[in-house]
């Protein structure tokens, strides 16, 4: 019987006996140990070697794949120099080693709820403390970065609501003689946005849009999978309900997709794969239980994931704009909600940043200036600097002060 294959947008496949995806690698140096964290899709099988005699030590996770072919960790704590993942191509193995400073010993779980394996790597009484770097970190480039070249840049996709025949709000007021449209703003905003994360060593910026045209939000998906997002920001301006409403409602909010918008999509993403398998003629999910609960863990385990990362980054998003004389004087929180936009960007983290209220008079003005388009950018790509630094400590983030 051939192995079924099931597919649903973003590109991930999953088979009976899938490949286990990795998610993130993470590490953490403490007096007694140093700790490799790497979540994955699903469950995996390792095996452990020393060879702490030869000043390293690794493990091999059956049937896994990670994000990229080869990545190198400097740790440099005392124990661990670094810290290098290698994918076998011919086999489905992913190999973690590290490279040891002094023979240790080192100890293997994998957890659930999520997926992860851990190792910790023993800090023997008589460690020494790291040495005091010379040089900053990017002028004395690790060996294992020098031979394997270094980790790629995080990508940012960044969608400027609307555009072309989409016009989104509409200030009822005129400056300058005309009505102000929202999809101009989101996208003065996004490209300052861009140009700051560009000119970053570590990240890159890709737009949904760059000028004024209709983009639908399935195009918006379709090209943020082409760039393999690592994170997707979506810039909007708020309108109030009605000239009530309007009169008296200013200030930012954040936007996550919701627990709830979060489960009906996965019932629709199995739903698909349903519909798919019969279109084809198959009947292997229908008949087999396991399968179909097997998928349905995972599907849930890869929104709830990116249900909490993009809390995360609201969170961050908080933080920075808090500290803004104006946004953190009419801030009106984190939100949850199951705007279109962001229910089917479910394969990265997404938030959804509602700069101002262009139907309230005062505000108006304010988010027509430059100077607060630049401002609310910056806030973004603190907070951005930050989550990917939470996600990943190697990653070395930078940090924009704003104007005096």
């Amino acid at each position: 019987m051939a192995m079924l294959a099931l597919c649903w947008l973003g590109g991930v496949c999953l088979r009976a006996g899938a490949t286990t995806m990795v998610e993130d690698i993470r590490w953490d140096s403490k007096p007694a140990y140093t700790r490799c964290v790497v979540e994955l899709s699903g469950p995996a099988q390792y095996k452990a070697y020393d060879r702490s005699n030869d000043g390293y030590v690794y493990v091999d996770l059956f049937d896994v794949r990670g994000q990229q072919e080869n990545l190198s960790i400097s740790v440099d704590d005392g124990v661990v120099k670094a810290i290098l993942v290698v994918q076998h191509k011919d086999r489905q193995i992913l190999r973690l080693i590290f490279y040891l400073k002094m023979k240790t010993r080192f100890s293997v779980q994998t957890l659930e709820d999520p997926h992860r394996l851990i190792v910790d790597i023993e800090h023997p009484a008589d460690a020494s403390p790291p040495e005091e770097e010379i040089a900053p970190a990017e002028t004395q480039p690790s060996l294992l970065n020098a031979v394997m070249g270094a980790p790629r840049k995080k990508v940012v996709v960044i969608d400027p609501g609307h555009g072309g025949k989409d016009p989104g709000t509409v200030s009822r007021i005129k400056i300058d003689g005309k009505k102000i449209e929202e999809k101009d703003l989101a996208l003065k905003t996004a490209l300052e946005l861009k140009k700051l994360i560009d000119k970053s060593p570590n990240m890159e910026a890709r737009l949904t849009r760059e000028t004024d045209k209709y983009v639908s939000l399935d195009d918006r998906n379709r090209m943020a999978e082409h760039f393999k997002g690592d994170l997707y920001v979506s810039i909007h301006y708020n309108a109030g309900k009605n000239r009530q409403v309007s009169a008296i409602t200013r200030g930012m909010e954040l936007y996550f997709l919701s627990p709830e918008k979060t489960q009906q999509e996965s019932e629709r993403l199995l739903g698909a794969l349903k519909s798919t398998e019969k279109n084809n003629g198959s009947s292997n999910l229908s008949q087999n239980p396991k399968l179909q609960s097997l998928l349905e863990k995972m599907i849930d385990e890869k929104l709830n994931r990116q249900f909490r990362l993009s809390r995360l980054m609201c969170q961050y998003m908080e933080d920075e704009f808090k500290q803004d004389s104006y946004f953190g004087q009419y801030y009106r929180g984190i939100k949850d909600a199951g705007f279109r936009s962001l229910v089917r960007q479910y394969t990265r983290p997404t938030v959804l940043v509602e700069v101002g209220y262009l139907t309230h008079s005062k505000e108006l003005a304010e988010m027509v200036k430059p100077s607060n388009q630049r401002s609310a950018a910056i806030h973004v790509f603190n907070a951005i600097n930050r989550y990917f630094h939470h996600q990943d400590p190697n990653f070395k983030p930078m940090r924009i002060k704003l104007p005096e």
